[in-house]
C-alpha cells in the first residue's frame, strides 16, 4: 500500500512539472531552455539554418531567403522544427510564410539567442 502511494505521488509530481514546462509563459520557456535545451549563439543558429535549408553558401543574416537555398514549404517546416527543438517555442506559420529575409527568421528567435541583448 505504501509503494502505491509513493508511486501515485511521483506520477502527480511528474504531471505537474510537465504542465509547468508546457505553459506558454515567457518564464517557463526560459526555464525549459536553460534546463533542457542548449543555449545557441546567432552564428550557431545560422549554421543550423544552413543545414535546415540545404543552403549552398554560408549564411550571415543579410541574405534573401530565395538566394540562400531552398525556401519552400519543406524548408519552412524544417525551420519550425528547429525552433521547437532548440528553443522550445513555436512559430506562426502565416507569419513565417511572409518572411523573405534571413534577418526576419532571426527575429523569431532573437530573445532566445545567447549573444543578443534581452
Amino acid at each position: 500500500m505504501q509503494a502505491r502511494r509513493v508511486f501515485l505521488f511521483a506520477v502527480k509530481q511528474l504531471t505537474e512539472n510537465l504542465a509547468k514546462l508546457r505553459r506558454p509563459s515567457h518564464q517557463s520557456v526560459g526555464v525549459r531552455r536553460m534546463c533542457i535545451l542548449a543555449v545557441m549563439t546567432t552564428q550557431e543558429f545560422y549554421k543550423a539554418l544552413e543545414e535546415a535549408m540545404l543552403a549552398d553558401e554560408t549564411i550571415t543574416g543579410d541574405e534573401n531567403l530565395e538566394d540562400v537555398g531552398l525556401w519552400d514549404s519543406l524548408a519552412r517546416l524544417n525551420f519550425q522544427a528547429l525552433v521547437d527543438l532548440h528553443f522550445g517555442t513555436s512559430v506562426d506559420a502565416v507569419k513565417l510564410k511572409a518572411v523573405t529575409k534571413v534577418s526576419e527568421l532571426t527575429d523569431f528567435v532573437r530573445p532566445y539567442l545567447s549573444d543578443t541583448a534581452e
